[in-house]
């Protein structure tokens, strides 16, 4: 169940740049969740999506310094995007996207942007004090939100 609907979040993002959006450019509702002197770490909350008991969110770490792709020294970004798959109840999670741009606000053309297909096996337990951990506090506190607002 879980790669079929990565499937459909990656179809969703594919229509999204097919049509000229990104999910940094639709409407995003960033909150700054962790910070230190190297970054920054935000999440999307209008991005945050249900779909039983896991939540999809795009997470944006924008870097003080530029960065250096490991592979590629010559890509240098400013900000990473991610796309998450978490396991509310069991605290675990999963990137199924990574997106890397020149700017600190995730906008630019893409230095890297890969996405890949996810599976149960996949997701890793959410460290307690991590940037995870807020990642998870606030996708899953939105996602809790949203369903608590649903019709029965």
């Amino acid at each position: 169940m879980l790669v079929s609907r990565a499937r459909r979040i990656l179809s969703v993002g594919a229509t999204l740049v097919l049509a000229g959006l990104s999910p940094a450019t639709t409407a995003s509702e960033w909150q700054v969740v962790a910070a230190d002197s190297d970054s920054a770490f935000l999440v999307d909350r209008r991005s945050v999506a249900q779909d039983g008991a896991f939540v999809t969110v795009w997470s944006l770490t924008r870097y003080t310094d530029p960065q250096r792709m490991p592979r590629d020294p010559d890509a240098i970004y400013r900000s990473l995007r991610m796309l998450w798959t978490i396991d509310c109840p069991g605290r675990a999670a999963a990137a199924s996207r990574l997106v890397a741009h020149p700017d600190a606000d995730g906008s630019g053309s893409p230095v890297f942007d890969r996405a890949r297909e996810i599976s149960e096996d996949d997701l890793r337990p959410v460290l307690t004090g991590s940037r995870g951990e807020d990642l998870l506090g606030v996708a899953c506190g939105v996602a809790e939100g949203q369903a608590r607002r649903l019709p029965v």
